[in-house]
């Protein structure tokens, strides 16, 4: 099946990706980057989280996609903190 040459050059309309398509993507890039950066910052500080802190954040970082990590990675520094001071 052949598309016709005149029905490429006829001057039809590109299409663009609408503004809710990119805010979707970098939505969706955002989450993505968030998810890593959080599960890296668990994973270097599980020494330091009782196996059911550890089974707990990353079930929160999992399932919660933006607000989880944003939880985990703010939280973070003053749990390490308090630890430390023990």
């Amino acid at each position: 099946m052949e598309i016709p040459v005149q029905a490429l050059d006829s001057g039809a309309a590109v299409l663009y990706p609408t503004t809710l398509e990119i805010a979707g993507t970098c939505g969706f890039i955002l989450s993505i980057a968030l998810f890593l950066w959080a599960a890296i910052s668990l994973s270097k500080s599980i020494r330091r989280l009782t196996r059911l802190e550890a089974i707990l954040w990353l079930t929160i970082v999992l399932i919660i996609p933006i607000v989880g990590p944003l939880l985990w990675l703010s939280s973070n520094g003053r749990m390490l903190r308090r630890n430390k001071s023990l």
